[in-house]
């Protein structure tokens, strides 16, 4: 138990949900780009699960940068979009990570810049 936090019994009584970065992505993207309806379905029921029984949900995503540091930066945005709008819909705070090699490619003009204009 670390911080408090006991990670088996997360696991057991459905508090704590981990997910591979390749399935998730395998849920809900067609031809290189997120799917809406798709995404609503899989991650969304999630959220919205989750969002049921807890007042404080908070999600950490890496699928984002994964997707970034593919070179896939229109599904990205895309992706960026998605959560945005699922945001509107489930109360949940939602922390991504990029790897600072993702921070400084020059070719898309850097994450913050393209980021701040997708939010």
């Amino acid at each position: 138990m670390a911080a408090g936090i006991e990670l088996a019994e997360g696991r057991r009584c459905g508090r704590y949900i981990a997910l591979d970065v390749s399935a998730a992505l395998a849920t809900f993207m067609v031809d290189g780009m997120p799917d809406a309806v798709r995404f609503r379905t899989t991650i969304g029921q999630l959220v919205s699960r989750a969002a049921e029984n807890e007042h404080n949900v908070r999600i950490y995503g890496e699928v984002v940068a994964v997707l970034w540091d593919e070179g896939n930066v229109t599904a990205a945005i895309a992706l960026e979009d998605l959560w945005n709008d699922l945001s509107s819909r489930y109360p949940f705070s939602l922390f991504c990570a990029y790897p600072m090699r993702v921070q400084d490619r020059r070719e898309h003009g850097g994450i913050s810049d393209d980021l701040k204009t997708a939010l």
